[in-house]
């Protein structure tokens, strides 16, 4: 059966569902329909012809892909090469000069992504993971004679040819685009190369470009072509970025400036994705046609003209304008409508710029094979698909409400169920639902919150890195003579700086002083006492009082706390957490950190659980009684199947349809219980008070038994039960109680009232065979995991330090 399971969900190819579901429909139809998409029926040729022969097919592909990838035998590189200059200074060469030995292989297989799609010999990354204690040595040596001696890679270098669609339904050749599947052990020498670069790529490619280097995220390119759109409003690629720079340095390209500091831009990369900015006017982009031919000249590389096209600044004349397309050879655009995928200005209509995310998440929540997931598969698809749709917006943009407001109904349709033309029965609300599970939630995320965490890491980041390039443009926009944490919204601003200034009152929240040499610090007003909310000194400033920094308490001759002034001017509990605080020896400099984390650096993960908790501080409501919270956490501990903790999940939220319910909600006019007809059926009655429950109850646990509460909340019963049995006890209960359900539901249907007996005979046996499926499941995995080096603690006496390479 996990084979099985297994087989079927690599097939899917369904990354996002490691939990919930197992070998169901689901994965089958997915796989299904993978095969559906992934066989081409038919293609357009230029001429308009259609081609449905397979071999006619497989020649237009490779006849395509054959002259698209010839070489164009490129010349001129002194030209296009003269303006870069030596990067590689003699520390650097050494370091790519160091030999390779075993550890960087095997840290190269263990950063793989283990079930990747494997190359001609078949074998995926998992297979040299899980194994590598019998094939490491002649992997290692294979490897390590390829980088160290010039060995050949003839032998594995074989790579399958795969077709990936570029648009939803492709016509042509050009709407696909060509990935190579290499072996693995080819892969393992291209990335243990690509290991050794990276520590070096930072010093080497400039900022401009913001990919390739770990650290710059593609939002560091969209913020600053974004305020750069606005302000106008209102590899051999560092050859390009030095071509371009000396044009500027020698007067014949003109930057675009950043208000009146010194800053200017005149190009922005992300990988192949570029934005090139100059005066309107025909000499100027003459220059930069001319950097660009010498560039395409030497590199091969070709401008596609009908992926390219000009913005224009509003004081530009129209005159000028069709000039300039006409040197050009591409089309303009009103608007600026996207650049990585994000509109690059937004407008008046923010709502319009936006509504794509309402089409996307509703084409993934309406798709049909989505029927086929059970409850628990539904949870999964809904937290890692569908609420990760708006991630990369979000980081950006504060999203309209109305937006976010859409979205959190889409979602909640999707969880609820639908159909084409109504609803079904939303039984809990989505503020609810987006509680954490130990606060009777389920943890969807409320899409506003998590905005602003999103956004408060942008303010992190540029607080962190002051010197970047989106850190600097912003400086000198909106805060050039002020701090980050000071800024002010300022006026005329644009929608992307609206939103990072919003995130930073979050931020604010969570920051906390580390002390160094307290110079920074100031006493009476910062946030720097590490222990007792809200961190500040509550002590009154004396008139008379001179110390104003953190430093101005520290002897510097001793480096100690200054007793007699600490006892002078705090209260005891205040000076305890002083005195908590070590003083730096070597005088560092003080430093924000964030509190919420142990390494004290921002997480979107803190942020976000710190504005729930601000939240509900703020509109007065508790985090739940230790009680309560007890209960809920037991619901998703028990070793039950998905389906019973969602059952006793719904049922704990009165999210049944008991009759009592329905009638609530004016669905039926009767709420008698059907089975003993005198009290009203609530999920108390029907799964523990009846006398039809009690019969069952009679068969089970001896504690149950004896317990004579009676409640028409299943919560109040539950909260009890978790007080005076074990987990184990409480998973034969909660077995128990989706059994009467299921028998109630079935008498409903006219199908047989099962014995009590029976009944809880049935319970236990399911329970029986989920807990051996669990084991098992727990035995494979530990097996699978078996090969991965796993960090162990230092022998007594000795310390141990582990650090990145990177």
């Amino acid at each position: 059966m996990t084979e099985n399971d297994l087989k079927w969900r690599q097939r899917a190819k369904q990354h996002w569902l490691k939990h919930g579901d197992r070998n169901t429909r689901y994965f089958h139809m997915q796989a299904s329909q993978r095969r559906k998409i992934n066989y081409i029926k038919r293609v357009e040729v230029p001429q308009g012809r259609i081609v449905t022969e397979q071999a006619e097919i497989g020649g237009v592909f490779t006849g395509f892909f054959s002259s698209l990838f010839a070489s164009t035998h490129p010349t001129n590189f002194e030209n296009c090469l003269f303006a870069l200059g030596s990067k590689l200074d003699l520390e650097m060469q050494a370091w790519l000069m160091t030999p390779f030995n075993k550890e960087h292989i095997k840290d190269a297989i263990f950063q793989m992504n283990p079930l990747g799609s494997p190359g001609p010999d078949g074998f995926p990354a998992q297979f040299y993971q899980k194994h590598w204690e019998v094939v490491g040595e002649q992997v290692c040596n294979f490897a390590l004679k390829v980088l160290n001696q010039g060995g050949s890679l003839k032998e594995v270098n074989d790579t399958f040819i795969t077709l990936i669609p570029k648009v939803k339904n492709p016509k042509r050749v050009t709407d696909f685009r060509p990935i190579s599947l290499c072996n693995v052990v080819y892969k393992i020498v291209s990335k243990t190369i690509a290991n050794r670069l990276k520590v070096i790529l930072p010093k080497l490619i400039s900022l401009n470009q913001s990919a390739f280097v770990p650290g710059r995220l593609i939002s560091d390119n969209t913020l600053v072509a974004y305020e750069i759109l606005h302000s106008m409003n209102s590899r051999m690629k560092e050859a390009l970025t030095a071509l371009l720079n000396q044009a500027e340095a020698c007067g014949v390209l003109t930057p675009v400036p950043i208000g009146r500091s010194p800053i200017s831009v005149n190009h922005l990369f992300f990988a192949d994705d570029s934005l090139f900015f100059c005066q309107a006017k025909a000499e100027e982009l003459r220059h930069v046609l001319n950097i660009l031919d010498i560039y395409e000249k030497a590199s091969g590389k070709v401008i596609n003209k009908d992926k390219s096209s000009i913005f224009f600044s509003r004081n530009t004349g129209q005159a000028a304008q069709q000039q300039i397309l006409e040197l050009t050879g591409v089309k303009s655009c009103g608007t600026f409508e996207k650049y990585l995928g994000l509109p690059a200005l937004v407008g008046r209509a923010k709502v319009a710029s936006f509504h794509t995310l309402i089409d996307r998440t509703w084409s993934r929540v309406s798709n049909w094979k989505n029927k086929y997931l059970s409850v628990a598969g539904k949870e999964v698809l809904l937290k890692a698909v569908l609420q990760a749709i708006p991630t990369y917006a979000m980081g950006m943009f504060l999203i309209p409400i109305s937006i976010t407001n859409k979205l959190n109904q889409l979602l909640r349709k999707f969880w609820w169920g639908f159909n084409e033309d109504s609803s079904k029965i939303q039984w809990v609300n989505w503020k609810q639902l987006s509680h954490s599970k130990e606060m009777g939630g389920l943890g969807f995320r409320d899409l506003r919150s998590f905005n602003l965490a999103l956004l408060s890491k942008q303010g992190w980041r540029i607080l962190q890195n002051p010197n970047s390039l989106v850190g600097r443009i912003l400086k000198q926009k909106y805060f050039s003579k002020e701090g980050l944490l000071e800024a002010k919204v300022g006026s005329g601003p644009s929608f992307a700086w609206r939103g990072i200034h919003a995130g930073l009152s979050l931020l604010k929240e969570g920051l906390i002083w580390r002390v160094g040499n307290g110079q920074h610090v100031n006493i009476w007003s910062a946030k720097w006492l590490p222990f007792s909310p809200p961190y500040k000194i509550q002590s009154i400033r004396e008139v008379d009082c001179w110390c104003e920094k953190v430093s101005d308490l520290i002897d510097p001759q001793v480096q100690q706390w200054k007793e007699p002034l600490l006892q002078e001017l705090f209260t005891q509990q205040e000076i305890i957490d002083i005195k908590s605080i070590p003083i730096s020896m070597r005088g560092r400099e003080d430093k924000l950190v964030w509190q919420f984390t142990t390494n004290g650096l921002y997480t979107v993960k803190s942020g976000y659980h710190l504005n729930k908790v601000l939240e509900c501080a703020q509109e007065g409501e508790t985090s739940g009684k230790e009680k309560e919270k007890q209960a809920w956490k037991t619901i998703w501990k028990l070793r039950v199947t998905p389906a019973t903790k969602m059952f006793l999940w719904r049922a704990c939220n009165e999210a049944l349809p008991t009759l009592a319910n329905l009638r609530r909600r004016k669905v039926v006019e009767h709420s008698s219980c059907l089975t003993c007809k005198q009290e009203a059926e609530t999920s108390g009655h029907v799964l523990w008070g009846c006398i039809a429950a009690k019969d069952v109850w009679g068969q089970g646990v001896k504690k149950v038994q004896k317990l004579s509460m009676q409640s028409d909340l299943i919560f109040d019963i539950w909260s009890r039960l978790v007080e005076i049995l074990s987990l184990e006890e409480l998973e034969e209960v909660a077995a128990t109680m989706r059994g009467i359900w299921t028998r109630r539901n079935n008498t409903l249907l006219g199908k047989e009232f099962k014995h009590p007996n029976a009944l809880y005979q049935l319970a236990k046996t399911e329970l029986v065979l989920y807990r051996e499926a669990l084991a098992e499941d727990i035995r494979a995995k530990l097996t699978a995991n078996a090969g991965f080096p796993r960090w162990s603690k230092p022998e007594e006496g000795l310390f141990k330090v582990n650090w990145d390479a990177a």
